[in-house]
């Protein structure tokens, strides 16, 4: 039984002007790791883990472990090893004759046969979907998608985007279904112009102050020949 100290590993040391070869152990606190202990700390987090969650003596766990190993396989130096590992003579030569094994061109010949009937097959599904008619959407369905495209370019843009329909509908009522600007009537019965939802501060304004995609910054244009939304654009009204 040690007293300060548990031996947990031997590190070979070779002396120099001999051949004899000698082992240095490294040395653990008992308060790192306790053999009566039901937990083990590992030495790179200091978290307490049960000693199923180490690789046998190893004084790191699983996890602390499995990052070392991934930071250690993105340096640039070990991918340029990697990398010209597989450009050598004799990888590819390993390759060559890979390539001439009988099983190898028999399995790569049925790939390429599976290969080219799924791409006809994905070819003639997709000639069925054009050759149908396209489905109609409903006023409704369209006010969604433009509510739901409208909040997307601000997620893109990391902006504000809780506009809602329930929203929409309010401004529609608070301006009597006319255009904010003009007072034109909206979804008239002509089909001239109908209501686009605008951006009273464009997203395209680049100032901390944009706030994005909500209710107090939409409201309802007329959008057609000579309407209010195509002449606004982008510009801050």
């Amino acid at each position: 039984m040690y007293n300060n100290h548990v031996l947990i590993n031997k590190n070979p040391v070779y002396s120099p002007g001999s051949h004899e070869q000698t082992f240095v152990c490294s040395e653990l606190s008992i308060g790192d790791y306790n053999m009566d202990s039901e937990t083990k700390q590992c030495t790179r987090c200091h978290a307490d883990k049960a000693p199923d969650e180490f690789y046998r003596i190893e004084t790191r766990c699983r996890i602390c472990v499995s990052e070392l190993s991934r930071l250690y396989r993105q340096r640039p130096e070990v991918k340029e090893r990697g990398r010209s590992r597989e450009r050598s003579p004799y990888r590819l030569a390993q390759k060559r004759e890979y390539n001439k094994r009988p099983e190898v061109r028999a399995r790569r010949k049925q790939y390429n046969l599976i290969y080219k009937q799924d791409k006809e097959r994905k070819a003639r599904r997709n000639r069925r979907r054009r050759e149908l008619p396209k489905r109609k959407l409903t006023p409704g369905q369209l006010e969604h998608r433009r509510i739901y495209v409208n909040n997307r370019n601000a997620r893109k843009r990391l902006m504000p985007n809780t506009f809602t329909t329930e929203e929409w509908q309010h401004a529609l009522n608070y301006f009597c279904g006319c255009c904010a600007v003009c007072n034109r009537q909206l979804n008239d019965m002509f089909g001239e112009y109908r209501a686009a939802i605008d951006h009273w501060i464009p997203l395209s304004y680049k100032g901390d102050d944009n706030p994005g995609t909500v209710a107090n910054n939409i409201v309802p244009l007329c959008h057609g020949s000579g309407g209010c939304n195509n002449r606004k654009g982008s510009i801050i009204a």
